[in-house]
């Protein structure tokens, strides 16, 4: 059976183009990424000293699936795209940034 860390190593790796892109996107708002706080396992994002810190579980989405259900009563699989721009519209309204 695989370890616990080498199955979030491997969600990791498997989530990193869009974690990329979701960084690149927030640069261009002069955020900045801590992928720790050195306190509650937390990724941090800071602009103006403001911090918006998710956990890492979340952050990583260490359950797997993600879903919804939309305007027809359907329930959706959210993949990894989508799931992080939902992330950046969490960290731009927190950050107090229009989100564009």
């Amino acid at each position: 059976m695989e370890s616990k860390e080498n199955v979030i190593n491997r969600l990791i790796i498997q989530k990193a183009p869009a974690i990329e892109k979701l960084l690149v996107s927030l640069r261009k708002y002069n955020i900045t990424f801590q992928p720790n706080d050195g306190v509650l396992a937390n990724i941090v994002f800071t602009k103006d000293e403001i911090d918006c810190k998710i956990a890492y579980e979340v952050f990583y989405r260490y359950s797997g699936r993600c879903a919804c259900v939309n305007a027809d009563g359907k329930v959706e699989q959210i993949d990894d795209k989508a799931f992080y721009e939902w992330v950046k519209m969490l960290i731009l309204f927190s950050l107090k940034i229009e989100y564009v």
